[in-house]
This record gives structure tokens, C-alpha cells and sequence, in this order.
């Protein structure tokens, strides 16, 4: 692969990643928005979006061998069709249970999209860049995913309008796939260990796809929510999401530059710790609109920080079929993470409105912080 067709990939993929994550950054407040002024409360929300965890599960066992016969261009153009169908046909839905089997559908599609590209373009990142080119990738992808909840105030509300605008998006992120060359990794032969068995072997990197996950599905889906209970208005709930995707879009490059040069498990460690502190101080600065612009661009960079220096740990450790086994493995924990987040970010509103929120956020980032530290002090007395 010359260094020209590994720039032109990874602007495709990058592209093509970002084009989606519009759209699910817009997917989660939209649905939970459509939910709450139909009447449900955030334990019904949460349990919905509980499905989206539901289907990244689900879709794992099979993605192995799916990836391996169709391989992952073929793969994340299938995944696009099957999302965009779904999104489209949301509103238009009146059973109630049809919401979440086309949340779980909607889930096993985004699960696999983002596997696909983040084996992608890890699997052509070179080792001496590799923490700073996951950063690009990260902050542009967050970028995307923040300024999906603008669709709301600009098409009215999470009324039909915003759903069809969502689906047209997902199959526009199909058009950058045409320009990856002959870069698509070959997924052939055999990884020395599996799924689960990464998750043993890989404790912090599993714990820290866990907390990023509670802020994709968790804080995307609640922060709104949180926000409307505290009296704000909903161009307001719909920006403070769009403030933390900037921070993360802002500080992810930094973080990448620094996991090329530094200690990656301190560096994990400081984004936990960061991201208790910043929950704790939320609802001090939540009717302030400057100090809480400035909390959450400082939350959103965190989390973004935390997982590129997570993918960064996986690239330089795993290549080919076991970088796939990986992601997988990654996109397992994610929906894992996703499910008990929106669960119990659903439960903690519910048991203590609003303010059970910020709790569950400061006792995690805290509490993995801690581990962090722990593991790090065990690794050294080896």
C-alpha cells in the first residue's frame, strides 16, 4: 500500500464513519425526546434504548465469520441499508413493541459499522502515528455525532421529519467507501484467542470501553432528558450534547499526541478521574450557561481522550484476524456497556430526579480510576 492510498482510506473511512455518526448522534436524543412527549417515563426510555445494546450483542457471534466470507466493505454497506429502513420507519410505527425490535436491529447495525471501520483503519494506521491517527478519526467522528442533535430544532422537534432526514444521511455515508482502493483488510486464518478470552486477558481496556459506552447510549440518550427535568428549554438539552461532542472533537488530537509519547494506562487513569469530577460538578453549573458549556466541552474531551487511547493500547498489541477479534470484542462490551448504562442511568433518574445522573456518572469515572491504579500497581510488583 503506498502512502498516498493510505491517506485517501483513511479520509474515506474516516468520512464514511463520520457521515454515520451523524445520524446516531442524533438517533438517541430523537428517540428519547419522541418517547417523552408520547407520555414514557425514563425507565420506559431507558429500557428502549436498552435495546440498541441488545442487538450489538446479538449481532457478535456471527460477525467473525460474516466479516471473514462478505468482507467489511460488503459488511458496512449491508449494516447502512439495514439502519436507514429502520430509522425511517420509527415514527411511522404505532405498536409498541415494534419500537424495540427496530431498536435492536438499529443497535446490531451500528455495532457492526463501527467495528468495521475502527478494524479498518487500525489495521492501516502506522505504529509511530497510530495514537494521533485514531484521534483524527475520533474527533471527527465525535464532531459528527455532536452536531446530529441540531436536526431537531432545525426540522422542528422529533417529529417524522427529523427520522427521514436521519435515514437519508445513513445512505450518503455508503458514497466514501468507493474511494478505499485495494486497502480493505483480508480477515483470513485464525486469532490465538477469542472473544471472552480477551476480556480476560485485557481488563482495562475492557473497563474503559464500558465507560465510554455509558456516555454514547447513557449520557446521549439522558443529558436531554436531564436537562428538560432542570427546566431547561429543548434547543438547550439539544446543545448541551453538541458542547460535549466539541470538547471531544477539540482535545481528542491531544490525547492522541500524548498516547503516542506517554504512559497509556496513567493517561486512562486521568480521563476516569476527570470524568467523576466532572459529573460531580454538573449539577452545581447546570442553570449557568457559561460554567456548563465549560464543563461539558471538558467531559466530552475526557471521554473521547479515554477511548483513543484505548483503541491506541489494541492497534499497537493486534494485527489482522486478532485486531478483528478484538474489535469485536470491543463491540461486545460496548452494547454490554450500553445496556447497563442507559439501564441504570434510567433507574438513577428515576430513583432521584434529576440528580441521580451525575451521581452514577461520578461513582464510575471514579471507580475506574481506581482500578486503573490498581491494576497498574499490580502489573509492577510482577
Amino acid at each position: 500500500m503506498t502512502p498516498r492510498e493510505r491517506r485517501q482510506a483513511q479520509i474515506a473511512i474516516t468520512l464514511c464513519a463520520s457521515v454515520y455518526g451523524f445520524t446516531i448522534g442524533l438517533v438517541a436524543p430523537l428517540i428519547a425526546v419522541f418517547l417523552e412527549q408520547r407520555g414514557f417515563d425514563a425507565s420506559f426510555i431507558g429500557l428502549n434504548a436498552a435495546m440498541t445494546a441488545f442487538g450489538m450483542i446479538g449481532i457478535t457471534p456471527i460477525l467473525p465469520r460474516l466479516a471473514a466470507s462478505l468482507g467489511i466493505k460488503r459488511v458496512i454497506l449491508g449494516c447502512l441499508l439495514v439502519d436507514a429502513l429502520c430509522l425511517v420507519s420509527f415514527p411511522f410505527v404505532e405498536a409498541v413493541w415494534l419500537w424495540f425490535v427496530l431498536r435492536f436491529f438499529i443497535g446490531a447495525a451500528n455495532n457492526v459499522v463501527f467495528i468495521a471501520a475502527e478494524t479498518w483503519i487500525n489495521e492501516i494506521a502506522e505504529d509511530a502515528h497510530r495514537g494521533r491517527m485514531l484521534a483524527v478519526f475520533n474527533a471527527v467522528l465525535v464532531l459528527a455525532l455532536s452536531l446530529g442533535p441540531l436536526v431537531m430544532p432545525l426540522t422542528g422537534g422529533a417529529g417524522p421529519t427529523a427520522f427521514v432526514v436521519g435515514a437519508a444521511v445513513i445512505a450518503c455515508a455508503a458514497l466514501p467507501l468507493a474511494f478505499t482502493g485495494r486497502t480493505e483488510p483480508t480477515l483470513h486464518g485464525s486469532a490465538s484467542f477469542n472473544i471472552l478470552s480477551f476480556i480476560w486477558m485485557a481488563p482495562v481496556v475492557s473497563c474503559a470501553v464500558l465507560l465510554y459506552s455509558w456516555r454514547e447510549t447513557g449520557i446521549a440518550s439522558f443529558l436531554p432528558v436531564y436537562s428538560l427535568h432542570h427546566g431547561l428549554p429543548l434547543h438547550a438539552a439539544a446543545i448541551n450534547l453538541t458542547t460535549m461532542g466539541l470538547g471531544g472533537v477539540t482535545l481528542a488530537y491531544a490525547f492522541g499526541w500524548m498516547a503516542d509519547r506517554f504512559e497509556r494506562f496513567r493517561l486512562l487513569g486521568l480521563c476516569g478521574a476527570g470524568i467523576g469530577l466532572c459529573a460531580l460538578l454538573l449539577p452545581l453549573v447546570i442553570h449557568h450557561a457559561l460554567w456548563r458549556s465549560l464543563l461539558l466541552f471538558c467531559w466530552g474531551g475526557l471521554f473521547t481522550g479515554l477511548y483513543t487511547v484505548t483503541l491506541a493500547l489494541v492497534g499497537e498489541r493486534y494485527k489482522g484476524m486478532e485486531l478483528a477479534v478484538a474489535n469485536i470484542a470491543i463491540g461486545l462490551l460496548w452494547g454490554l456497556g450500553a445496556l447497563s448504562g442507559s439501564s441504570l442511568t434510567g433507574a438513577a433518574l428515576s430513583w432521584w430526579d434529576p440528580n441521580g445522573f451525575p451521581l452514577l456518572y461520578t461513582l464510575a469515572g471514579f471507580a475506574f480510576a481506581a482500578f486503573v491504579g490498581w491494576r497498574s500497581l499490580t502489573l509492577r510488583t510482577r
